[in-house]
């Protein structure tokens, strides 16, 4: 038998894209459970090779925030693949099982670890270079020729200034300083619509 840790004891998927595992059981528990449970096959006589699930984590911490809210103070970890296609499950937890000792000082009520999503906001220099050439929604925290938003395709950094090319074709650009935020432009269309449409 190959036993392979993993110890996706509890999540709680209520919150949709983001589950939590404020409710697993703790490290030290599950791993007595999965050392028990090899100890009694090893007692019957079963051979058994052990190993740890995804030792090594290859994602990447885009963001960290301390909220507090009605139900108390959540501590949120937003995470993703280096590559940038998003995030599994179990890297989610994995993720949880890690940080976990290294937050033992901070006052918090709930975790969260999750995925930002695909419209995510950019932030740093990485990732304006791999959003280049998206369509791209962009905020000023003031009013630019009249207007606070902006959309258009991402012409990238220059100069440390965000360039876009609108619609008309218009080369528009904003000292990253008054950006307030630039995501990506996440559109569906009418096809992409009913393909989730229910059966009939």
């Amino acid at each position: 038998i190959l036993a392979v840790s993993q110890f996706t004891l509890y999540g709680d998927a209520r919150g949709g894209r983001r589950p939590s595992y404020f409710r697993a059981a703790k490290p030290e528990q599950a791993n007595a459970m999965y050392e028990e449970l090899i100890a009694r096959w090893r007692e019957a006589g079963i051979q058994v090779e052990t190993g740890r699930f995804r030792t090594e984590m290859q994602v990447e911490l885009v963001d960290v925030e301390l909220v507090k809210e009605p139900a108390g103070h959540f501590l949120r970890f937003y995470i993703e693949k280096p590559e940038g296609d998003g995030i599994a499950l179990n890297d989610l937890e994995a993720f949880h099982r890690r940080i976990l000792p290294l937050v033992e000082r901070v006052e918090y009520d709930y975790m969260e670890v999750s995925w930002p999503g695909a419209d995510r906001p950019l932030k740093t220099e990485r990732d304006f270079e791999r959003a280049r050439g998206m369509a791209v929604e962009l905020k000023t925290y003031r009013a630019v020729n009249g207007a606070k938003q902006f959309s258009g395709e991402l012409i990238g950094l220059e100069d440390d200034r965000v360039v876009i090319e609108a619609a008309d074709g218009r080369r528009l650009d904003f000292a990253r300083k008054d950006v307030a935020v630039v995501r990506p432009l996440i559109e569906f269309d009418e096809e992409d619509l009913q393909d989730d449409a229910p059966a009939q």
